[in-house]
């Protein structure tokens, strides 16, 4: 994996509308995209990671269309840095859709000075 940030086109496209219309990135609409996912992947082209991380919670309920907008998009990794109380769930959860814990990783963290420990998924 090079340390080049992963790009979506889509998303990037969205995050111009956003900032055209003067509103911040996390007031994504969700017939736009997963807001989860959406930040997730703004925050991790900010600090700089190769991959989207998501280092704030992921909602039960977003785990599925995570999942799936991944798979469309053609995304085969992302890692997880946040160390919320349901991380294990999420993991089951993620399972259910095809998507697998791979490895542990450093990633860098929101501000991007310095490193901090993430789970590696891959989407299969």
């Amino acid at each position: 994996m090079s340390n080049k940030a992963v790009v979506i086109e889509e998303f990037d496209g969205i995050l111009a509308d956003l900032e055209a219309e003067g509103k911040g990135y996390w007031n994504v609409s969700e017939d736009k995209a997963n807001n989860t996912l959406f930040c997730a992947y703004v925050r991790g082209r900010e600090s700089g990671n190769p991959r989207i991380d998501f280092s704030d919670i992921i909602w039960d309920h977003d785990v599925q269309p995570i999942a799936e907008t991944l798979r469309r998009l053609g995304i085969k990794e992302f890692t997880i840095s946040s160390a919320a109380s349901n991380l294990f769930a999420n993991l089951v959860e993620f399972k259910k859709y095809g998507v697998f814990l791979a490895d542990a990783v450093m990633v860098n963290n929101a501000s991007g000075d310095h490193k901090m420990p993430a789970l590696l998924l891959k989407v299969a």
